[in-house]
């Protein structure tokens, strides 16, 4: 990569986090002063939108992380290579994606094994058993008629508070 490329990125980078430390008062400001006394569909509003606030925020410094750990790997020399093969990462690509740390081989490679991560690994609830006590028998029908199950099910007998410890 040549000396007019790495000024270009160091200048697009330090450019970014000019504008995002800009912007952190204005949003904090913004958050602060957002409170209405209006009913509580408005108070509701106002919640969504400090947390979609907070979000966007806490995506904002993620990104700006990737910024200082680009600038990082310019002033070390390693820019625009591969973390993986340690080839040159395209220019093209780097255009696209400046903070991009993998080539676009590499970052397909990465994505594909990711891709096949088991199910139980995604999933929030694996492993996770109902305990005997949890277990509700309905009583025996011939049929799964939702009608006939929603009148049955008032007559369960309840569970008492000693089988459950």
């Amino acid at each position: 990569m040549g000396t007019k490329e790495i000024v270009h990125f160091t200048k697009l980078f330090r450019g970014m986090i000019k504008n995002a430390t800009g912007n952190k008062a204005v949003v904090s400001e913004e958050m602060a002063t957002g409170h209405t006394l209006g009913d509580q569909t408005d108070r509701a509003m106002d919640e969504r939108e400090q947390a979609l606030g907070l979000k966007l925020k806490g995506r904002e410094r993620f990104y700006l992380k990737k910024v200082v750990d680009a600038l990082e790997r310019i002033q070390e020399g390693v820019f625009g290579t591969c973390q993986e093969c340690e080839k040159e990462i395209e220019l093209g690509r780097l255009y696209a994606r400046p903070t991009a740390t993998l080539c676009i081989t590499c970052k397909e490679n990465a994505e594909k094994v990711e891709a096949q991560i088991l199910y139980h690994k995604k999933s929030h609830t694996h492993g996770q058993t109902f305990a005997q006590v949890d277990i509700i028998s309905l009583p025996n029908q011939r049929s799964l008629d939702p009608r006939e199950l929603k009148r049955n099910i008032y007559h369960l007998p309840l569970l008492e508070e000693n089988k459950l410890a």
